[in-house]
């Protein structure tokens, strides 16, 4: 059994990250919002995922940075309580 390289685990990582994504578009819910932090933190501990081929390693893992920032708030909004009218109301 041969298992992949560690470019080619980042790649699937990113792989499995878009199709989320993808999912999340026409499907958001808590579930999928949890999966996309999971692998955006797989893909950020990844050993290759500041060093990649070419010099846009470094800014590539800034975007990562932002999109868990972003997924963070998006999963903890799935986390609160809805409000109802009569509570914004107040």
């Amino acid at each position: 059994m041969t298992y992949p390289t560690s470019d080619k685990q980042l790649f699937i990582l990113e792989h499995w990250l878009q199709v989320l994504l993808v999912s999340y578009q026409t499907n958001p819910n808590r579930q999928l919002a949890q999966g996309i932090n999971d692998y955006l933190n797989q893909i950020l501990s990844h050993e290759d995922s500041h060093y990649s081929s070419n010099d846009n390693g470094q800014a590539k893992a800034c975007q990562y940075h932002a999109m868990q920032r972003y997924w963070r708030w998006q999963l903890s909004r799935w986390e609160q309580p809805p409000t109802t009218i009569n509570q914004a109301a107040a």
